[in-house]
């Protein structure tokens, strides 16, 4: 049985379809790492304030660090100039958002300027006309964890359901099937099978874990990952996460037991057809129907598809709960002993499916 998962993992990762898949997720996580680089709007250039700003410039150098008054080493940069008025010289295109902080920051200081000779009423006068006008954020956004968990169990049904599946038609194609079957038996070669599948899984997920921290690693040498938690601050800074991490271990058992259930599934649907055609048409109706049924769940909603009861209910049939088990998990709508049942409910449907498909295993796949 190790031979044969072996030989099946380097198969499967030592072609040269895997190896550019996996460089091009290693390239798309460089670019997801340095997205505030490529998509972040180009830092501004200084504001120099010139022998004319001398009033100005300590009160203006202490508003905002992107006032200068040295510009040696600099090569780009805007000019604040007094001549009969206030002028903003800008360097390349119109701005209209550093006009108007400009012309707000230098209102102040006329502001500050004028209110130290002013008398009381005046004073008064000034402070209510120019009251700051401001706002603030107190609803926070949540991201819809139900969103996330349904995309991830759709992806991997959609990747690693007909997995074992795939291995068994290209053994039948080439008319291998029967002689590894008289080596190993059945029992080995199915649950190599299982164990190949699995394994790819993980192995992939580590190959992306590795990659990640790879680019964290390029991305601390760069500029201690500054820039970018700059931008994940500015561009998700009002969603709120909060995922414990025994619903992350809880929701991962039940996914993967449903995954392998179904996966024993599909594969008793593919030995019962006869040929690799009949297979290509069962699998595109398949693909068909599980994109169509994600992208419904996901423009109704989970409020729009599901009871609560019939949620329930589903959470503990096997396939079914690996969807709906973490959604209740998540919606704290259900308790560890209920996750625990609906768990051993999908091993015990699966251990009995495996001893009864066992039973008829050469069978099935042998037929022509």
């Amino acid at each position: 049985m190790k031979t044969m998962v072996r030989f099946s993992l380097e198969k499967r990762f030592l072609n040269k379809t895997a190896i550019i898949l996996n460089i091009v997720i290693f390239l798309a996580l460089g670019i997801a790492f340095h997205v505030d680089k490529i998509t972040g709007e180009k830092e501004e250039y200084p504001i120099y304030l010139d022998y004319s700003c001398s009033d100005v410039t300590i009160r203006l150098m202490n508003t905002d660090k992107i006032y200068i008054n040295n510009k040696n080493g600099i090569d780009e940069y805007h000019i604040l100039h007094y001549e009969n008025g206030w002028r903003l010289y800008l360097y390349g295109n119109d701005n209209q958002k550093l006009r108007n902080k400009v012309e707000t920051d230098l209102r102040n200081i006329r502001k500050e300027q004028f209110l130290k000779n002013a008398d009381l009423k005046e004073k008064k006068f000034l402070e209510d006309f120019s009251q700051r006008f401001e706002t603030e954020v107190y609803h926070k956004e949540f991201i819809d964890i139900n969103t996330v968990i349904v995309s991830v169990v759709f992806y991997l049904i959609l990747t690693y359901s007909n997995m074992i599946s795939n291995e068994l038609v290209y053994e039948k194609a080439s008319h291998t099937l029967e002689l590894v079957m008289g080596i190993v038996g059945e029992r080995a070669h199915l649950f190599s099978k299982i164990i190949t599948a699995y394994l790819s899984l993980m192995i992939q997920v580590a190959m992306v874990v590795i990659s990640a921290v790879i680019w964290i690693f390029i991305r601390f040498a760069e500029d201690h990952l500054k820039g970018l938690i700059t931008y994940l601050n500015k561009s998700v800074g009002v969603y709120e996460i909060n995922i414990p991490l025994g619903k992350i271990a809880l929701t991962f058992i039940i996914v993967i037991t449903g995954l392998l259930l179904l996966q024993i599934i599909m594969m008793i649907i593919t030995s019962c057809l006869s040929g690799s055609e009949e297979v290509a048409v069962f699998q595109n109706i398949y693909y068909i129907v599980l994109v169509a049924g994600y992208y419904f769940f996901i423009l109704k909603g989970e409020s729009g598809v599901m009871t609560d009861r019939l949620t329930e209910i589903m959470s503990f049939i096997p396939v079914a709960s690996m969807l709906t088990m973490p959604v209740r998990l998540f919606s704290d709508s259900v308790n560890l002993m209920e996750c625990f049942a609906s768990i051993v409910i999908t091993v015990t449907v699966t251990v009995i499916t495996v001893e009864v498909y066992l039973r008829n295993y050469r069978r099935l796949l042998t037929k022509k």
